[in-house]
C-alpha cells in the first residue's frame, strides 16, 4: 500500500480498490461484440440466406395463364406431394424438406376458384424459418394471382 502525503495529511493510494474495473469493462466489451456478432448473423439468415430458398427464388418466375402441373414442376413438388388433402384437416407448421402443397381450399361454385399455399422451411445455423407462397387457380386450372413474400 502507498501512502501519498499532501498537506501533512497521508491518505491511502486510490489506485488498488479501482483493480477490479478494468476486467469489468473488457467482460462487458467481449459480451457486447458477442451479441452484436450473433445478431448479426440472425439477421444475415433471416433476411439474406432464407430468401434464396428455392421456393421463393421460383415464385419469382410465375407467370399468369401457368397451368398448376407448370408451377408444381417450377417450385419441385414432389409427385406424392401433388394429392389435394382429403376433408379439413388442422395443419401444424412441421419442417420438412423440400416444397410441399400447405393447404387447398375450393370456392363452391364448380367453376371457382382453387386457393393453394406451398410451403418450404430454412434451416440455417441460427433460424429455422418456414417460407409460403399463396397461389390462386381460376376453375379451368390456369394460374390467375399468387402472392409471395417480399424479398
Amino acid at each position: 500500500m502507498v501512502l501519498i502525503v499532501r498537506d501533512n495529511v497521508t491518505t491511502p493510494d486510490s489506485g488498488p480498490r479501482r483493480r477490479w474495473l478494468k476486467p469489468i469493462l473488457w467482460g462487458v466489451a467481449i459480451v457486447g461484440v458477442i451479441a452484436i456478432l450473433f445478431w448479426s448473423g440472425v439477421a444475415l439468415e433471416t433476411y439474406v440466406l432464407s430468401q434464396r430458398i428455392h421456393l421463393l427464388t421460383s415464385a419469382e418466375k410465375l407467370q399468369v395463364g401457368m397451368t398448376q402441373q407448370e408451377v408444381e414442376d417450377l417450385f419441385g413438388v414432389k409427385p406424392e406431394g401433388r394429392k389435394a388433402q382429403e376433408g379439413v384437416s388442422i395443419v401444424v407448421p412441421i419442417p420438412h424438406e423440400g416444397v410441399k402443397r400447405y393447404t387447398e381450399m375450393k370456392d363452391d361454385d364448380p367453376k371457382g376458384n382453387t386457393y393453394i399455399r406451398y410451403s418450404a422451411w430454412y434451416h440455417g445455423f441460427l433460424v429455422t424459418s418456414q417460407h409460403v407462397v399463396a397461389v390462386t387457380y381460376e376453375g379451368n386450372g390456369k394460374l390467375k394471382q399468387w402472392q409471395a413474400p417480399a424479398p
